[in-house]
């Protein structure tokens, strides 16, 4: 894969994790760029749900009240959906 189109292929991971990110109704809102994102949570703790998530198998951060993402750039869009799973498995909860 050529560089152009790696990075191309990362805005539009990026941007896909950002619709499916902000479509969750427990999201306030979702900023960052390309593939590092920070959701800021309506409800919830963002410390509680990394440790939930953690136990749930999906590793994430924290910046403050943000619940940041910092996925791989080669990361499929399988797993960001696999990803997404748990963290609003976790949401839910």
């Amino acid at each position: 894969m050529s560089e152009p189109d790696f990075l191309q292929s990362v805005l539009e991971k990026g941007a896909y994790f950002r619709e499916k990110l902000e479509a969750m109704p427990q999201v306030e809102y979702v900023r960052g760029r390309g593939l590092m994102l920070g959701v800021k949570l309506k409800e919830k703790d963002a410390h509680d749900v990394l440790v939930q998530c953690a136990k749930a198998g999906l590793l994430i951060l924290t910046a403050k009240e943000l619940v940041r993402f910092l996925p791989p750039l080669t990361i499929t869009q399988e797993d960001i959906d696999q990803g997404l799973a748990i963290f609003q498995q976790v949401l839910a909860q």
